[in-house]
């Protein structure tokens, strides 16, 4: 009976640890990490309130950077997908065109569905 209580409490842990991981690597809302990573450090090294706002402005002006990058990345790539779909149709006739948008399109959703997982 001790043991089955010990596995099914095991059990009940692992399963909130999971979706808390799971939440992590979504990402979540960037103010709340924001302030975890704030309250963390203010713990962890003692930050004296000078250095939580110096930090604290920190890691909103790296933040922005990245948001910068990924957006920056994110036109090269839609860029580089329209100069792809250009080529690939000159090449192909319209039928085998409008064949290979529609794969495109599935493979699209494929990834998206998997990601959602």
């Amino acid at each position: 009976m001790k043991t089955w209580i010990v596995l099914v409490s095991m059990v009940f842990v692992s399963s909130f640890s999971a979706l808390a991981q799971k939440e992590t690597r979504k990402g979540g809302d960037p103010e709340l990490r924001k302030e975890k990573m704030m309250e963390r450090l203010t713990a962890e090294l003692e930050l004296t309130a000078e250095q939580q706002a110096d930090v604290s402005k920190i890691l909103d002006e790296s933040q922005a950077k990245r948001q910068e990058l990924r957006d920056k990345n994110r036109e090269e790539r839609t860029a580089a997908k329209k100069e792809h779909m250009m080529s690939m149709k000159e090449v192909l006739t319209e039928e085998q065109f409008l064949k290979y948008k529609e794969m495109a399109e599935k493979r699209k959703e494929q990834m998206h569905s998997r990601k959602r997982m």
